[in-house]
């Protein structure tokens, strides 16, 4: 184990912005874009809401565009160029509400936030990754079995091609180079809740495309991470109809690997590695089981750079897919369920001492997910602040 002295020191991101315009600000985010429909219909309040989570402490926000695609814009009503549009607003509001901040305790970054293709769905994918031909075998239905991977490889690979076809056509609305440009706004880019291996090495393709398409361009490429999903009650990733599951170390090995599976016309095809891997979206109390087979699974791994761990869980609530609510506390049983923001903040900051105390990440970012609010991460700042031994850090990759 690392002496304290050269540990990593940690990282404040922000909560659950599309819960938070949705609990605090009273806003209605049940539009198939979520919290991007405010980006249109409200654009102060997006930017009330950074604000507010960097006045409660955060070090990252992260920009209302998770649910965004052309897909989604569409069935929403939105025009190709208004969509565009619309998508680089999201990313001003988020610099407008980093300029307008005054601290002393570092920079603020802004990460781009992209959502897997399963929260483009309806119903949302973001826990089974149950895709429709091309992205997957079929979609979810009520009928009978579902399943989320292919029995035959060329299947297989054919449907992780067209999942990077989808990401990096969304990533190229940002990555642009005209007098307009929101790349120089962005430090990070966040792949986040990603439900299946197929689409980590999707999201890891378009990654190593974007990079070439950003040197022809003479424009900087920016550091970035995957996180995923691990619902209650759901082992992650059922690999095949009928068959197991994939190991822990499976999805270790996707994320870091240098190379991957896929090959086209007899080559193997590149996928870039990211900086930083995560778990988000995730209750809490899933976290003792799961982090340290991820960071046991890291550790074995033998890379010439450790990634940065960015951990950012739920408040505490649990999300019912099929009817699209927050299931309310009273239905919950509360002693397990640390629903509050010191409980949750008490919690988490146990947590990330500990993995930074392992010694096996570069650097550990942590924060909320869906139902943590400004008063979560106020809670998570304290916690920090009040301990010696837990240091805040600028982001250092």
């Amino acid at each position: 184990m690392s002496s304290k002295s050269s540990l990593p020191r940690l990282v404040l991101l922000d909560g659950g912005l599309g819960t938070t315009l949705e609990d605090v600000f009273e806003k209605d985010i049940s539009s198939p874009l979520w919290s991007a429909s405010i980006v249109d219909k409200d654009p102060d309040a997006i930017v009330q809401v950074h604000s507010a989570f960097l006045d409660a402490g955060s070090d990252v926000i992260l920009t209302a565009t998770y649910q965004c695609a052309f897909g989604t814009f569409e069935r929403a009503g939105y025009s190709k160029v208004d969509a565009i549009l619309l998508m680089r607003k999201a990313v001003r509001l988020a610099a407008r509400a980093k300029n307008q901040v005054s601290r002393d305790n570092g920079p603020v970054s802004i990460a781009l936030s992209l959502g897997p293709y399963g929260a483009t769905l309806s119903p949302p994918q973001e826990y089974g990754g149950f895709y429709p031909p091309p992205y997957g075998p079929r979609a979810y239905t009520d009928d009978s079995e579902n399943f989320n991977a292919f029995t035959d490889m060329n299947d297989e690979r054919a449907a992780t091609l067209a999942l990077a076809d989808f990401h990096y056509e969304r990533l190229k609305v940002f990555a642009d180079d005209g007098e307009d440009s929101v790349w120089p706004l962005i430090d990070l880019i966040a792949f986040e809740t990603v439900p299946i291996q197929r689409e980590i090495y999707a999201i890891r393709i378009a990654m190593d495309r974007l990079k070439s398409h950003l040197s022809s361009r003479g424009l900087a490429y920016k550091p970035w991470w995957i996180s995923t999903i691990w619902p209650m009650d759901v082992s992650y990733h059922p690999a095949y109809p009928g068959g197991g599951i994939i190991a822990y170390k499976c999805i270790a090995h996707a994320l870091l690997f240098g190379h991957g599976p896929i090959k086209h016309k007899g080559s193997v095809i590149g996928m870039a590695v990211p900086e930083g891997i995560g778990i988000n979206c995730t209750h809490i109390a899933q976290l003792d089981d799961v982090l340290p087979k991820v960071r046991g699974s890291v550790a074995r791994m033998r890379i010439q750079k450790m990634p940065f761990l960015v951990l950012y869980p739920n408040g505490g609530n649990m999300y019912d897919i099929m009817n699209r609510r927050w299931i309310p506390e009273e239905e919950l049983n509360k002693e397990k369920d640390k629903t509050s923001p010191e409980m949750w903040a008490s919690c988490v900051a146990s947590i990330a001492s500990a993995e930074r105390d392992s010694g096996v990440w570069q650097q550990v970012m942590v924060g909320g997910c869906c139902k943590t609010t400004p008063k979560h991460i106020e809670m998570l700042s304290r916690a920090w602040n009040s301990s010696g031994s837990i240091e805040r850090d600028a982001i250092r990759i």
